[in-house]
C-alpha cells in the first residue's frame, strides 16, 4: 500500500503582512495574500512541516517531468529530418 499523503491546509497570512500597502507588493506576495500559506496538517514541528511541503514538491516535479518525458516522441524528428512544430 503506498504511503498516505500529507493533508496540506492553506492559512491566510499575518495581520502585518496583509497590512501591505496594495501597490508596493510583488506577484509573490499578491499570491501569498490571496490564496495563503501552505501548511501540512498534522505536522508537529516545523520541521515535519517542511519535511511534508518538500515531498509535495517531489510529487509535482514527478508529476511534471513524466509529463515533459511522455511528449518529447511527439517533438522527435521525422525522417525527413525535420523536427515536428
Amino acid at each position: 500500500m503506498p504511503p498516505q499523503r500529507a493533508k496540506v491546509i492553506w492559512t491566510p497570512p499575518a495581520p502585518s503582512v496583509r497590512s501591505v500597502q496594495p501597490g508596493a507588493v510583488s506577484g509573490a506576495t499578491r499570491a501569498i495574500l490571496s490564496a495563503g500559506v501552505p501548511r501540512i496538517a498534522d505536522a508537529a514541528t516545523p520541521k515535519d512541516d517542511a519535511i511534508g511541503l518538500l515531498k509535495l514538491a517531489a510529487e509535482v516535479e514527478h508529476a511534471l517531468l513524466v509529463q515533459y518525458h511522455r511528449s518529447i516522441p511527439m517533438r522527435a524528428p521525422r525522417a525527413s529530418g525535420r523536427a515536428i512544430p
